[in-house]
């Protein structure tokens, strides 16, 4: 099997593990006798912990080859599900929450490891990058489902399995996935001596220009797209059901392992919606900005 093949399954057994829990990880928190607050912030800290932890790795990954990165990533999100699994205390929820949204860089160094491999080939590129959205995709069928049944058998059982498979993916990276090559090294080397030279900069100057940058930038046409995705992102995140504690359990009478089967249901219509709908839309508005608007209006 070939490098590639391996970052794959280390993808699929990686969004499985997480598809067994996420979709009921709300379950856990009620059982535990949080409201509806405590979760909220415990989500803002998750979400809060992922960027800092992305800026972290992201300069770890110049000092440390992305296998270890990848080990860090495993190991962290076993632990931490396994302490959502057992927990029954507001503080240990909230540290698996912050454990994982710290360590869980799985699909940012996976991308950045396909792009070394194929570098100077981009169509293999997108064909990699493609199977390995599908492969996520796909863990996201069928996780959520199998993680409701064993959320019916034994609560705790969901929680264990994704810990396994977290174990399992750290066995498969420390066997199959090598170290990085001399030239990734050499290239790490420069960027370190391009790290110490930051430290030279003239800080009060830098600060000066920042805001002006900033504005530039922003008002750019990439920055207005950046800042109207954050625009949709923020209403999706705050006006989700997800985010609520029991609210389809209390609304709809849905018990707590049917949450799974919902889950995969939802994304089978994504995938559906993606590889079919999204292209007629386009086709029939003959324009990107009103096939947008149109799908916000349904």
């Amino acid at each position: 099997m070939t490098l590639l093949v391996w970052l794959k399954v280390l993808v699929f057994v990686d969004f499985l593990a997480v598809a067994l829990v996420v979709p009921i990880v709300s379950s856990y928190f009620r059982v535990a006798g949080l409201s509806n607050a405590s979760y909220g912030l415990i989500t803002s800290l998750y979400a809060s912990a992922q960027l800092i932890g992305s800026l972290v790795l992201g300069i770890m990954s110049d000092f440390t080859s992305k296998k270890g990165i990848l080990l860090l990533s495993f190991a962290g999100s076993g632990v931490s599900y396994l302490m959502v699994g057992l927990g029954r205390h507001y503080g240990v929820l909230l540290a698996s929450r912050v454990v994982v949204g710290l360590v869980k860089q799985t699909m940012t160094t996976v991308t950045l490891m396909i792009a070394e491999l194929t570098e100077g080939n981009h169509a293999q590129r997108s064909i990699e990058m493609g199977q390995v959205a599908a492969i996520s995709s796909f863990s996201f069928v069928i996780g959520p489902s199998v993680g409701g049944m064993l959320y019916k058998c034994n609560t705790v059982l969901p929680a264990l399995c994704a810990f396994s498979m977290f174990a399992l993916n750290c066995l498969l990276c420390h066997l199959f996935i090598p170290g990085d090559s001399k030239s990734v090294t050499d290239s790490k080397q420069s960027k370190r001596e391009r790290i110490k030279q930051v430290f030279n900069v003239d800080w009060r100057a830098a600060l000066l220009s920042l805001p002006g940058v900033v504005y530039t930038q922003l008002t750019s046409q990439g920055g207005v797209i950046f800042l109207f995705r954050q625009l949709i992102s923020f209403v999706q995140a705050s006006m989700s059901a997800r985010h609520l504690l029991n609210y389809y359990e209390d609304r709809f009478g849905v018990e707590t392992y049917q949450l799974g089967f919902l889950t995969s249901g939802t994304t089978v219509v994504s995938l559906i919606s993606q590889s079919f709908l999204v292209g007629l839309a386009l086709k029939l508005c003959k324009h990107e900005v009103l096939a947008i608007a149109v799908c916000f209006l349904v």
